[in-house]
């Protein structure tokens, strides 16, 4: 019956305080030129680790997919990380704010592979 005398407004409030543990929106993106996208990350994000190290960003730049993924997989496996799949790196990714664009292939927009990651990718550490 309060839901009745409630107005549209009380409602909304109401369900909103309920809800924001459960859906609580994506982190805020942080933009401009040089900038990653704003990392919400735990102290063992492992991705968050391998785009610290191995990742800069660069305005008109882009990665394909398959290579970022064979990096970050050669990456974890050399520092004890998680075997995640590419649809699983992909999601991850995305939930933080980065950007794919598909033309024939999947790209990374944005982003760069540094040298040690190619390294990575290619079996040679150094």
């Amino acid at each position: 019956m309060a839901w009745r005398s409630a107005g549209q407004a009380a409602r909304q409030t109401f369900l909103d305080e309920i809800l924001s543990p459960i859906c609580s929106p994506s982190p805020p993106r942080e933009r401009g030129r040089g900038k990653l996208p704003l990392l919400v990350a735990k102290a063992d994000d492992s991705l968050m680790q391998f785009i610290e190290s191995c990742v800069i960003a660069r305005r008109g730049s882009r990665v394909q997919s398959s290579a970022f993924f064979a990096a970050f997989r050669a990456w974890s496996r050399d520092h004890s990380g998680p075997e995640w799949s590419n649809k699983r790196l992909t999601m991850e990714m995305e939930r933080r704010g980065y950007e794919r664009f598909t033309s024939n292939v999947v790209w990374w927009v944005g982003i760069e592979l540094t040298a040690d990651a190619k390294a990575f990718a290619h079996g040679s550490k150094r």
